[in-house]
């Protein structure tokens, strides 16, 4: 078992105590469709600014900031590669999601289609924002449980979770995991910016790992604007595209536009990473210490080599003993639903 699928298996299993009749229910209902939701880890550090989220419009914040509310459809719009790890495939949810249920044709034979797709159609327009606090165009909000999730200040609604490194046990967890390369490929020094790192550092051979611990939450997100139960149907489909085009439904070669829609995120704080240091790997950490460079290993910031005036703050690890702790608001990863196959008839 990777590093996804054991921190798969504990925030399920952290979550499903918490509201065990709930997740009961959508064990059985996992179990009866055969499809597990897929879970993709951040390859590189996502760190987030709360104060670019807070005190969102919603509902029940009327009076809220339509410009924290677009900050967090920002976050949660792409729509997710195809792969092991978490990365953005360039296309937007609701670009495509319009597009498709716009663009669709019914069957005459497919009256309840049909009416799906209307109401489809209707809600989309509806729930479209224009023209609000300067924001260009028109868009779709996402909102977020719990609301405030970016108050890290509550710690009593925040997980632990504690991973033994040394000792990750075999078996199948609670999420699909996509096939790619192995957690040794991510697992690395970066140093410099993340994506363009000025050099990477594979782990020193002689490190030994014994633990990863964060605090974590999950993040749910709502789309009140799209309605998933038309990918479901029959009787519809796309002029001059074959079926599948949307997705194969497969968790494997899923080649659709729109294999998967993200449903929730994980966010950890106050990571901890534990290990019997090599020589090399002592001397990166001492750099993340008191170095003025950035410094990530995996998805995990030890070092912001931001200066003070800038947005996230200057912050550097911690080491207490054997252990290195990065106090940033990580994306840890995201969680999605598989995309059924869809389109099932071809428009030709």
């Amino acid at each position: 078992m990777d590093l996804t699928t054991a921190i798969g298996k504990e925030v399920y299993k952290a979550t499903s105590e918490s509201r065990a009749p709930l997740f009961k229910t959508l064990s059985r209902e996992m179990n009866l469709a055969q499809v597990k939701p897929v879970l993709q880890l951040n390859p590189f550090p996502v760190t987030l600014d709360p104060s670019d989220y807070v005190n969102p419009q919603s509902s029940t914040n009327p009076n809220g900031s339509y410009l924290t509310l677009y900050a967090f459809h920002q976050l949660v719009n792409p729509i997710p590669q195809f792969s092991k790890y978490y990365s953005s495939s360039g296309s937007l949810i609701e670009e495509v999601y319009g597009n498709i249920i716009n663009g669709a044709s019914v069957r005459a034979d497919s009256e309840y289609a049909g009416r799906v797709m209307n109401s489809a159609q209707k809600r989309f327009s509806e729930y479209g924002l224009q023209n609000l606090s300067g924001i260009p165009g028109t868009w779709h909000p996402d909102y977020a449980t719990p609301g405030d999730w970016y108050d890290i200040t509550q710690h009593n609604r925040f997980g632990n979770l504690d991973i033994d490194l040394a000792d990750l046990e075999s078996g199948n967890g609670p999420y699909t995991v996509l096939s790619g390369e192995p957690d040794s490929e991510i697992m690395r020094w970066r140093v410099g910016d993340v994506k363009n790192p000025s050099s990477s550092k594979r782990i020193d051979p002689n490190t030994q790992f014994q633990s990863l611990k964060f605090k974590y939450l999950k993040v749910s997100i709502t789309r009140p604007w799209l309605k998933f139960e038309f990918f479901k149907l029959q009787g519809w489909y796309l002029q001059g595209q074959g079926w599948g085009y949307c997705s194969t439904g497969k968790t494997s070669d899923n080649t659709g536009v729109f294999p998967l829609l993200p449903t929730s995120f994980i966010i950890g704080i106050n990571v901890e990473i534990t290990a019997d240091w090599g020589k090399l790997d002592r001397e990166v950490i001492k750099g993340a210490v008191v170095g003025n460079e950035q410094i990530s290993f995996g998805p995990v910031l030890f070092n912001s080599g931001m200066p003070k005036s800038h947005a996230m703050k200057n912050f550097k690890a911690t080491v207490k003993g054997d252990t290195v702790l990065s106090p940033a608001l990580h994306v840890i990863g995201w969680i999605s639903s598989l995309v059924p196959f869809s389109p099932q008839s071809d428009g030709f």
